[in-house]
């Protein structure tokens, strides 16, 4: 417990720094580094976190909502069951990081890089997913319902299970590869053939 305590203690100085190098265009304070340290469960609503570094930390169970991620590396980070909720992750490192049953609701992930992202189960409903990178990333189970897909590249995406109705964008949507569970057997839709599939699935009463 008593490090725990010290690691948040360690983390809002930091934190601090890190505002005062934003505000001052880095003339002054400290830009944020933190690699793997574990904040589970720590509230940073509307905190202003863009363009910090925090590779493999862990925020499982964080309240984020609102949260400022532009251009943050989050590379390996890991998000299970975090609020997300209206959080700007515009241009961020999400390579690697797991979302399981985290909520993205109405989050923006503009030219975000979504590579072998875990985002099973995750609430992804109204996301702006614009020119958004995926590949290898995990959407099974995750509600896409109503998300942005102008732009955006899948390539060998998970998508059995996914809620897909109401999504936009569909064709500026890049589809290499989709993969989906039919019955037991995984099957590869590639290309126009994945792009119509997933046309079909944001047309669902």
């Amino acid at each position: 417990m008593v490090e725990i305590v010290n690691i948040e203690r360690h983390f809002r100085e930091a934190l601090r720094l890190h505002q005062l190098w934003l505000k001052s265009i880095g003339k002054t304070g400290v830009q944020l580094s933190l690699d793997s340290a574990d904040l589970s469960g720590i509230d940073l609503e509307e905190v202003n976190l863009s363009q910090a570094v925090l590779p493999g930390v862990k925020l499982d169970r964080a309240r984020l909502s609102r949260c400022d991620f532009y251009s943050a590396n989050l590379a390996s980070a890991s998000f299970a069951d975090a609020d997300l909720s209206d959080a700007i992750l515009t241009k961020a490192n999400l390579d690697y990081c797991q979302f399981t049953s985290a909520n993205l609701r109405g989050a923006k992930l503009f030219r975000a890089t979504l590579v072998e992202t875990d985002l099973r189960g995750a609430n992804l409903s109204g996301a702006d997913l614009r020119h958004t990178y995926l590949e290898q990333t995990q959407l099974t189970d995750a509600n896409l319902r109503d998300a942005q897909l102008d732009d955006a590249l899948f390539s060998k995406v998970h998508l059995s299970g996914a809620n897909l109705r109401g999504v936009t964008g569909i064709s500026s949507l890049r589809v290499k590869e989709i993969y989906l569970n039919v019955e037991g057997e995984e099957r590869i839709l590639s290309s126009a053939e994945a792009q119509d599939w997933i046309a079909k699935a944001s047309q669902l009463a």
